[in-house]
């Protein structure tokens, strides 16, 4: 894995790629104070060595080999592909997708309770929906979902059909369809009961028997904790749609 940040223990401070390249083209000696006493930039506690530029291939900074991360270093987690995800999700039945969906939001409901603000939902509960056996000769590394609250005005530019797992707490949800059907073929999330739609779910067809009884028990007038792994359509003059990566990938609760 390659940083494009350092932390320089001695003087304890993030110095950037950047900045090293400029100090080792200076004056080598100098720099090599810096460049021997690198450590993460995150957890301050795996050592980095700087790889100096050749003909062929630019500077870099990457762990000295044995050197560990702290568990819960952002680091040591991989961002997980929307490739990768759909298919996990293809091997797992609806009820292990559900269970998977509940430890999450469980998560998030006791950080809600807890005197400590639920800004993210923690690295090693997500790290336990998407882990990959390590490779040979090759450092593990855990897939996780990249995280976005649903609170604030969302930016095509930055949330287009990129997955996501995303999560929202004291929204309203609602019911709608297109046609007078059984079931119903959106789900709508509402900042507050008589807002617009912030945002729309199309319900697959597929989704279990026991999420479908689900949302059509949901009441209107009640705040829900909302969660879902998918990506955000962004509609012309309309709401955008939260595309579901899998037809159980939604709980609420």
């Amino acid at each position: 894995m390659k940083f494009v940040n350092s932390y320089y223990k001695p003087g304890k401070q993030i110095i950037s790629l950047q900045v090293l390249n400029q100090k080792v083209s200076k004056n080598f000696k100098k720099a090599s104070k810096y460049i021997y006493d690198l450590y993460c930039p995150s957890c301050h506690k795996a050592r980095l060595s700087y790889v100096n530029k050749t003909a062929n291939k630019k500077a870099y900074l990457r762990t000295v080999r044995n050197s560990k991360h702290k568990k819960s270093c952002r680091y040591n987690f991989v961002t997980v592909s929307k490739r990768y995800t759909k298919q996990y999700f293809e091997t797992l039945s609806s009820t292990q997708v559900q269970a998977k969906m509940l430890s999450v939001i469980r998560s998030l409901s006791k950080r809600k309770n807890s005197s400590k603000k639920a800004k993210r939902i923690s690295r090693n509960i997500i790290a336990n929906l998407f882990t990959l056996p390590a490779k040979k000769n090759k450092t593990s590394h855990v897939k996780i979902l990249r995280q976005k609250k649903l609170n604030g005005y969302l930016r095509k530019n930055q949330l287009q059909n990129k997955l996501f797992l995303f999560y929202g707490q004291d929204l309203y949800l609602k019911t709608s369809n297109k046609k007078t059907v059984k079931n119903f073929d959106y789900l709508e999330l509402h900042k507050n009961s008589s807002s617009k739609i912030y945002v729309r779910v199309p319900l697959p067809i597929t989704m279990s028997n026991t999420l479908k009884s689900n949302i059509n028990s949901i009441n209107n007038g009640k705040k829900y904790t909302f969660i879902a792994i998918g990506r955000l359509k962004f509609l012309k003059n309309y709401s955008p749609d939260l595309i579901l990566i899998n037809a159980d990938a939604l709980i609420f609760q």
